[in-house]
């Protein structure tokens, strides 16, 4: 029999496609369910996340998507961070601290050579007052010491409490006349001002350097002063109006501003946070050759615990103090510096420093102890300030001088942020038939009194705080002693002068002239007003005067009085003094009663209607 096998095997291959074919329907359609499912899913999501994000604010969207955007950045954006690290810094010099740049690489060589003379002496720079340079002469002993010998080019500086720039200034000689590359800070936002103006050369800044982090803030007194005036430290003028300053690290504003150039010369005057500020200082980045800090002064006497904080602080940086080189401030230098102290140097101090003790030790001299912050309810109202000028002359002058000299000569001329100076010799008690309280109470005038009488000394110390005040005759070209008469007068009582009093008890009191005193006080500064009154010596005191050295705006001389009548010697001498000196004279009578009134013919103040 013969068995037939080919028609199964068909059949089996058949069966085996039909099962492929089943399979890839199924599968298809398992992919188009699948499709049709997420479809409908992502779509409800989309749905779900728009109706979400009308709960959000444009805010937190934005928000999230800088998050979004940082995270897909990673590594690459905390890259760009830290390479714009110092950018953000410049970003807050410039926002909060009001950084200035230099509007001039150098000073113009012809404004330099007029104001400072030539090199390497720079002596006609060295021979203008505080009120263009160093208080103490710093600035010239620094250079002496450390610079003069040494410089083969351009320097570096800092001044920290720069002021304004100007007066005082203990670095506008490496700016002005060796064109050095500087910075300037002072955190006083009204005195920052005139520092801008003043030192167009520097990098400036506004802000207090005490604080170890950025964007703090500490209050600072609103008075202008010489100095740092940060609440609680310049304890004189506590109680006193404050203003909020930016604060934040010395240390690094150094190094993005010097970029790893030594700096030559640093001085630091910031009466009470000196400690404060050195502590923001990495000392290996910052190179220092030459540190001059400011640590006996008001604040800081005998057995000062900052002036030994500041010495720690340094020696634990490496730097050695030398004594002697500037008065009341410590002088510090980096070891292997540029510029070291120069071999066998010889502190040759200031002679007006020495005058200025024997003042103290002799004349009793007082420095004043408060600050004018503004008028008193006693002034009444600017310009005219007629409260004050009602007063009886227990409260100013007998017979209206201080009216008269205001309103003829300086009423409507002054410049406020800038006040003037005043002297007053025969200064009484200081308050009874003043010619110069008002100047002082209600101007905020910068003064000296000099009273001889002791007893009316000590009445004039508490009356008048504002002032600088002495206790001697000003009437002797050498110092010595003269007698007064006991009896208290509301002028000198200098024995043969004062007639009336003749016979009279006599005490003994120190005598000397008074021309250094105004060149040692004022120190190139004008004198806007000098009272003189003093009963029968008025030639001898002015004869102690060098009109070259000393400018005196107005001066109001007394000579019209029992002691100097018709013929009077006193008067003539008194005339031909200040006619030789090239004052214009207003005889007593045409604008005060009683005095003859001279004006400098440079004077601003020439006499005005009322």
């Amino acid at each position: 029999m013969m068995t037939v096998t080919r028609p199964r095997a068909a059949t089996t291959k058949k069966t085996k496609s039909s099962l492929v074919i089943v399979i890839l329907v199924t599968a298809s359609l398992c992919m188009v369910v699948w499709f049709l499912f997420s479809s409908i899913t992502l779509a409800r999501s989309v749905n779900n996340d728009n109706n979400d994000n009308q709960n959000i604010s444009p805010q937190e969207q934005a928000s999230s998507s800088k998050l979004l955007l940082t995270r897909s950045l990673g590594s690459r954006r905390q890259e760009k961070i830290l390479d714009n690290s110092e950018s953000a810094r410049w970003e807050t010099y410039k926002s909060v601290y009001n950084y200035q740049a230099p509007l001039l690489s150098n000073p113009p060589s012809t404004a330099a050579e007029e104001e400072c003379g030539f090199g390497p002496t720079y002596a006609k720079f060295f021979e203008q007052g505080r009120d263009k340079r160093s208080r103490y002469m710093e600035d010239k002993a620094i250079y002496k010491a450390f610079f003069k010998e040494r410089l083969t080019g351009t320097g570096t500086y800092v001044e920290m409490g720069a002021f304004d720039g100007q007066s005082e200034s203990n670095s506008r000689f490496y700016d002005l006349c060796l064109g050095w590359k500087g910075l300037l800070i002072e955190a006083n936002p009204l005195t920052y001002q005139k520092t801008v103006q003043n030192r167009p050369h520097a990098h400036r800044m506004s802000f207090a350097p005490s604080c170890k982090d950025v964007g703090g803030t500490v209050e600072f007194y609103k008075y202008p002063m010489t100095n740092a005036g940060q609440a609680g430290k310049a304890v004189t003028y506590e109680g006193k109006p404050t203003v909020s300053v930016p604060c934040g690290p010395l240390g690094r504003v150094l190094e993005d501003v010097f970029k790893g150039e030594t700096i030559h010369f640093f001085s630091l005057d910031v009466e009470g946070v000196e400690p404060q500020v050195l502590a923001t200082i990495n000392f290996e980045k910052v190179k220092i050759d030459v540190l001059m800090v400011e640590v006996d002064n008001y604040f800081c006497k005998e057995n000062c615990k900052l002036r030994d904080t500041v010495r720690e602080i340094m020696t634990n940086a490496g730097y050695t103090r030398h004594d002697g080189v500037v008065r009341a401030s410590d002088v510090f230098t980096r070891p292997g510096a540029t510029f070291s102290l120069i071999r066998n140097y010889v502190s040759r101090p200031d002679p007006r420093i020495d005058r200025q003790k024997r003042y103290k030790e002799t004349y009793d001299y007082r420095l004043p102890t408060n600050s004018f912050q503004s008028t008193p309810e006693e002034c009444g109202k600017a310009p005219n300030y007629m409260k004050f000028f009602n007063l009886p002359s227990e409260e100013h002058s007998r017979s209206m001088e201080d009216k008269i000299i205001y309103h003829m000569l300086f009423k409507g001329r002054l410049n406020h942020n800038q006040p003037g100076t005043y002297v007053e010799l025969g200064a009484f008690d200081g308050k009874s038939e003043s010619n110069t309280r008002f100047f002082d109470v209600c101007l905020g005038w910068k003064g000296l009194l000099i009273e001889g009488h002791p007893d009316l000394f000590l009445q004039a110390v508490n009356n008048r705080p504002q002032a600088h005040r002495m206790k001697f005759a000003p009437s002797c070209k050498e110092d010595g002693t003269v007698q007064f008469y006991n009896y208290p007068m509301s002028n000198t009582g200098l024995e043969g002068k004062a007639l009336e009093y003749k016979g009279k008890p006599t005490i003994t009191v120190p005598c000397g002239p008074l021309g250094p005193v105004l060149e040692d006080l004022f120190a190139g500064e004008r004198i806007s007003f000098l009272s003189l009154d003093v009963e029968g010596s008025e030639s001898m005191v002015l004869e102690t005067i060098d009109f070259k050295k000393v400018m005196i705006d107005v001066l109001m001389v007394e000579v019209s009085n029992k002691h100097c009548v018709e013929g009077c010697k006193n008067r003539n001498d008194v005339r031909a003094i200040m006619k030789k000196a090239g004052y214009k004279r207003f005889g007593f009578g045409s604008l005060v009663q009683t005095s003859d009134v001279y004006v400098h013919p440079d004077s601003p103040y020439q006499p005005q209607d009322t």
